[in-house]
């Protein structure tokens, strides 16, 4: 799903998204929602014109009850970070410092390689 011959050309790209859109939803179960979410750092750079509602999934998904999701959406996050795809890091920032604090270490670790890898691309400075 997550090919780049297939995300590349704008008709795949919308096919797909609509498919693993769906499966990101609340009520989809944790193994399947966490594991797509896993792949959308690999979309997005395929097809950057999907950052945005990827950006909006990985969103909803950061505060989710469920710490699978969590860790998932934060280790898709550090993962954008690491291959330099993120824009807006303003909006994105809050979301990586929220995390740094949360009751789940791997979603605390997965918070502070964003963090390291925003300042390695110089996204943020670090004195």
């Amino acid at each position: 799903l997550a090919s780049e011959s297939i995300i590349s050309d704008p008709h795949g790209a919308h096919l797909v998204w609509k498919y693993v859109s769906s499966l990101t939803n609340d009520g989809v179960p944790t193994a399947v929602r966490s594991s797509v979410i896993r792949i959308l750092a690999k979309m997005c750079g395929s097809n950057k014109k999907l950052f945005r509602r990827i950006r909006d999934v990985i969103g909803r998904s950061m505060v989710s009850r469920d710490p699978f999701i969590r860790i998932a959406a934060t280790a898709t996050l550090a993962d954008l970070a690491k291959f330099d795809l993120l824009r807006d890091v303003e909006e994105i920032i809050g979301w990586v410092q929220s995390r740094l604090q949360d009751e789940e270490p791997a979603v605390a670790h997965f918070a502070l390689v964003a963090l390291k890898y925003l300042v390695v691309n110089e996204e943020l400075e670090f004195d």
